[in-house]
């Protein structure tokens, strides 16, 4: 894969696995296209940061993966301000962020990483993601817009981190088998509406 992608491209079964070495920027304007069945390999310590729009559209019976275990917390897929669409997806290990960027997550297994951290101006739509064996779940850090809804949060040193948002949707999820279920730094809510096991 090459260091910038500047223009529109896609990524298709017949050129995967796709491999990541180093810092790898979608820049501004830039759209990646990632087909179903497609597997991203993160060699080491290496980094995809989304400045521009990635588009992950994998299927039920063939997901898109995102293996990032060689490198585990040393890697990262980094939405930096730009937009990320993700359906059906496997993302392992690695750290997820999404800083001041769009996320949609639908579909999609997060494990053996950091889970989904939202920081800055971020707005996330969440919905029917598996989020489990990581260090934490999700983490909402800054004026974050968060919608989340039948997610399962289960096996996570924490399921909800929220240091603070600007408005959070979190209804119909399942939250259980958590070190800690919430921590919550922000004045009492609620969170009814949930299954807690």
């Amino acid at each position: 894969v090459p260091t910038v992608i500047t223009s529109d491209t896609q990524w298709d079964q017949t050129g995967s696995p796709y491999m990541i070495q180093g810092k790898v920027v979608l820049a501004k304007g830039a759209s990646l296209q990632v087909e179903p069945g497609v597997q991203v390999i993160f060699q080491g310590a290496s980094a995809l940061e989304v400045d521009g729009t990635l588009q992950v559209q994998g299927s039920a019976a063939a997901p898109v993966v995102f293996n990032m275990i060689e490198g585990g917390l040393q890697s990262e897929l980094f939405i930096n301000g730009g937009e990320a669409h993700i359906t059906n997806a496997k993302i392992s290990s690695g750290v997820f962020l999404a800083k001041d960027a769009r996320l949609t997550m639908d579909g999609t297994d997060v494990t053996k990483g950091s889970g989904i951290y939202l920081q800055g101006t971020t707005t996330a739509k969440l919905k029917n993601n598996k989020i489990y064996g990581n260090a934490t779940g999700v983490v909402l850090d800054g004026p974050v817009h968060a919608n989340l809804t039948f997610n399962t949060l289960v096996q996570n040193s924490y399921g909800l981190m929220i240091k603070s948002y600007s408005e959070l949707e979190f209804v119909n999820n399942s939250v259980h088998d958590n070190q800690r279920e919430v921590i919550n730094n922000t004045p009492a809510f609620s969170l009814g509406g949930n299954y807690w096991g």
